[in-house]
């Protein structure tokens, strides 16, 4: 079947065995303001396994006031399971491939994090592409950073910005060992 949302704040879209779902804007807003329910923030959240098939026009982060006055920062969420999901512009959200295929036509903040699977990205200007296992592409790289760790593979074909990293040391001190990267056509930027 096909399912389509203009707009996803919070909850979730699952697609599933062969279906076909698509959201225009999935961000993040508030959720559980029923009697007795507590209000919080929750992510808007589309998820696609089974062999589904899901697009995202915009994967974006909100700033949403909770209850109390306090303004929280979540983002929107496409997780691919298995399956194909696309999104069109990714700018503060996380595109989660754990199986299947992930592709983002541009992207510029936010996280593409590969885990199993494959990711590209056609276009990307900031944000991150982590490669912790599978292969992650970039077609031109203008800024923002491809990391790879080991397990994984990471090509980008023309670097004209931009950092591409084999492993990395993350907020914690853990170290990361480093995987397979490549560049076709480095500009400017660096490996």
């Amino acid at each position: 079947g096909y399912g389509s949302v203009a707009t996803i704040d919070n909850g979730f879209q699952t697609i599933s065995s062969g279906g076909v779902g698509s959201a225009g804007t999935i961000g993040a807003g508030l959720t559980g303001a029923g009697a007795g329910q507590p209000v919080q923030v929750q992510n808007g959240v589309q998820v696609i396994y089974s062999g589904g098939t899901g697009t995202v026009t915009n994967l974006i982060a909100s700033a949403v006031t909770d209850y109390d006055g306090t303004v929280e920062t979540m983002h929107g969420m496409q997780i691919i399971e298995s399956g194909v999901g696309n999104v069109t512009t990714l700018n503060g959200g996380e595109q989660l491939v754990s199986g299947g295929t992930g592709t983002v036509a541009v992207l510029s903040d936010g996280w593409q994090l590969v885990n199993s699977g494959t990711g590209s990205v056609a276009t990307m200007s900031g944000g991150t592409q982590l490669v912790s296992s599978g292969m992650g592409s970039v077609d031109v790289m203008t800024g923002g950073a491809q990391m790879v760790h080991s397990g994984g593979t990471g090509t980008i074909t023309t670097m004209n910005g931009g950092v591409q990293q084999a492993g990395e040391v993350d907020l914690y001190g853990t170290q990361f060992a480093g995987g397979v990267v490549s560049v076709t056509t480095m500009n400017d930027g660096a490996q």
